[in-house]
């Protein structure tokens, strides 16, 4: 710990100089620091800059008292039990749970599936707000591995579930009229809400389909992978498993990650079809250059509609027709699904234009225009940037 806050008080030297060269100004009383070590004294040294600056660690706390540091809504303890976090996190989320059964107590209560989804779309999130940080399992694989020696420990989250489950019977008292003595299992099973231990399982696999997904060069992507033992009898096999974030994401198989490239464009594609001209103006030029076209050359008009029914149902669809020497030859039309886009629409109208039109014998051998309303897909076809959903 002492070179640690040398360390630490170097670079701060280093940070603050740079900040007087540049007139950039750091507030010292927004600085914080914690001591993250095993050892159970209560040695914790401050962190000494300079004469004005000097950063006092937040000190380690009692038996009944957990002193924590708050980093990006985390509460981080000496020893990383991660209880304060999800202490704050259930008192965050019981304060919504004890609303929600307030609002089941009134004579014309709310029907149970409306309070089911209002416990599913806000309790959840709050409890399980980045649990991947402390949550692998009930289990764990001991520090070092000794012959005869369990494979697995456990993880000492027995109570961090049990505070969640907690929190959940008490908004699942609101969804449904039971007595207080219902047993919890009951309870869950009759309002169809997860358990603590089924939504952390659920959160696992998320994580870890997000660790299997993410691009090559993601700093998570170096922490998945497994060492190869370079000596000694093991020599060429992968090391054990040590950190939370390589058991994670071995629960799934590796697939082909994805590479993000720098966009490209072609010459001419960012600039906008109409040359600045107003509609009118624009659509007596294309009329003019659409009859001057060759007879044979086909022409596939495209186009994509967003709309709201009188319930409220969002409706994406698409539409194409084909012309050739001036007749129509094809249409065709289809929808998406609810969460997609107008762009969406524009886009994938144009492709299913082009794709029926090249399964035509007669017209695949010609040349072909796409014509699309939609300057924003224009740019996307013509070159390689990232398109949207």
């Amino acid at each position: 710990m002492d070179n640690n806050v040398e360390l630490l008080a170097s670079d701060l030297r280093q940070i603050r100089a740079w900040g007087e060269a540049n007139k950039v100004k750091f507030a010292p009383e927004k600085q914080e620091m914690i001591h993250l070590t095993r050892q159970r004294s209560s040695y914790a040294p401050p962190c000494v800059v300079d004469e004005q600056l000097t950063i006092y660690p937040i000190p380690p706390g009692g038996e009944h008292s957990q002193p924590a540091l708050r980093w990006l809504g985390v509460w981080f303890n000496r020893r990383l039990t991660f209880r304060r976090h999800v202490a704050t996190r259930a008192a965050k989320a019981a304060k919504v749970a004890y609303h929600i059964r307030s609002l089941a107590r009134t004579t014309y209560r709310p029907p149970a599936s409306s309070l089911r989804k209002a416990t599913t779309a806000c309790i959840y999130p709050s409890l399980l707000y980045r649990a991947e940080c402390w949550y692998r399992g009930r289990t764990k694989p001991p520090h070092s591995l000794k012959p005869g020696g369990p494979q697995e420990v456990s993880a000492y989250v027995g109570w961090h579930i049990a505070a969640i489950d907690k929190t959940l019977a008490i908004a699942a008292k609101g969804i449904l009229p039971v007595w207080r003595t219902t047993p919890t299992a009951t309870l869950f099973r009759d309002a169809g809400l997860l358990p603590a231990t089924v939504a952390l399982e659920e959160a696992k696999l998320r994580f870890a389909t997000h660790l299997r997904t993410t691009d090559t060069d993601h700093p998570l992507t170096r922490r998945t992978a497994i060492q190869i033992v370079s000596r000694g009898v093991k020599t060429g096999q992968s090391q054990r498993v040590k950190t939370k974030v390589q058991y994670i994401a071995s629960l799934l198989p590796e697939i082909p990650r994805v590479t993000l490239t720098a966009p490209h464009y072609s010459t001419g594609c960012r600039t906008d079809p109409t040359l600045g001209t107003d509609k009118k103006t624009a659509a007596m030029a294309f009329n003019t250059w659409w009859s001057h076209l060759p007879p044979l050359d086909v022409t596939i008009f495209s186009d994509g509609s967003e709309q709201y029914t009188k319930e409220g149902e969002k409706r994406v669809t698409y539409g194409f027709a084909v012309y050739q020497n001036g007749k129509q030859l094809q249409t065709g039309r289809g929808s998406l699904n609810p969460t997609s886009y107008i762009f969406d629409a524009e886009a994938i109208g144009a492709w299913r234009g082009l794709q029926h039109t090249l399964r035509q014998p007669e017209l695949n051998a010609r040349r072909i225009w796409l014509c699309i309303d939609s300057t924003s897909v224009i740019w996307c076809l013509r070159g390689s940037a990232p398109s949207t959903s």
